[in-house]
């Protein structure tokens, strides 16, 4: 079964909480981005999406940064009854789930979910942005905002430009101001200085010429390869038709033996999460 991978971003809240206005306090230490997620996997999380109820629950911590858990729905399935009834039409209460591996740690390859793909579930991304909403929305006062992006795959956006540089006009880049992990090169500074200076959670950057781009410059280059780690999205387009999308080129890696993890066994657990993010 394949798993699509994803990149958390943190965005500090400038705001204090309520109570502290309200009571003239000091305000609360402002736990680590790991801490923080820490806390929120560690627990059950229910949320609408598309007018269905979707839960997530967790079943394992691994090495006390890599959150294991599972995030379902219910569903009625139609069974036949028994030949004395007529093989009558019967409603079958079930659940359906998927698993979700997060990676917390704070060094370069952490702040990383990856969710199982199963349809009958629903879309990763989609399902992943309603949970996250309902995570931000449900408590207004906590100290970080929780931002998601899928990881992406880097070379085919330089596909895309082979096969179409003489017809490419726009490219338009959608990125979180925070500075993903381990990311120093100038494009990720540029992001935290416009972050700082102008209060701006999501930046975007759109480049037109009627007479063709030139890409392969190093900005575009750092660009999309701090798009490609999780950090936003990239659209190249030309005069009447849209080229490259970098939300449909999600990465995603199989995973053998994955229907296993419901079970919690930490071997089959640490199997799956070695293939995902690495021993």
């Amino acid at each position: 079964m394949a798993y699509q991978m994803f990149r958390l971003s943190l965005m500090a809240r400038t705001r204090p909480g309520l109570l502290e206005i309200m009571e003239g306090g000091a305000s609360a230490p402002i736990p680590l981005r790991n801490e923080f997620l820490i806390e929120r996997f560690r627990r059950r999380i229910d949320f609408i999406h598309r007018m269905n109820a979707f839960a997530y629950v967790p079943i394992e911590t691994l090495d006390g940064t890599i959150i294991v858990g599972r995030l379902g729905r219910p569903e009625t399935e139609l069974a036949a009854d028994a030949p004395e009834r007529g093989y009558a039409p019967v409603a079958i209460p079930l659940n359906r789930a998927v698993n979700l591996f997060l990676n917390t740690s704070s060094d370069p390859e952490g702040q990383k979910l990856a969710m199982q793909v199963d349809q009958r579930v629903g879309t990763p991304s989609a399902l992943l942005q309603s949970m996250f909403q309902y995570i931000n929305d449900s408590d207004p006062d906590a100290p970080w905002m929780i931002d998601i992006r899928p990881i992406t795959d880097e070379n085919s956006f330089w596909d895309a430009v082979s096969q179409h540089e003489n017809e490419i006009t726009n490219v338009t880049f959608k990125m979180v101001a925070p500075n993903i992990l381990g990311f120093t090169d100038s494009v990720s500074e540029e992001l935290k200085t416009t972050r700082d200076e102008n209060n701006a959670n999501l930046i975007t950057v759109s480049l037109d010429n009627k007479a063709g781009l030139r890409l392969r410059t190093p900005s575009i280059v750092n660009a999309v390869r701090y798009v490609a780690a999780g950090g936003g999205r990239v659209i190249l387009r030309g005069k009447f038709k849209k080229f490259f999308d970098s939300k449909r080129k999600q990465r995603s890696i199989s995973v053998q033996d994955d229907a296993a993890a419901s079970t919690g066994i930490p071997e089959t657990l640490r199997r799956i999460k070695d293939r995902l993010f690495g021993p």
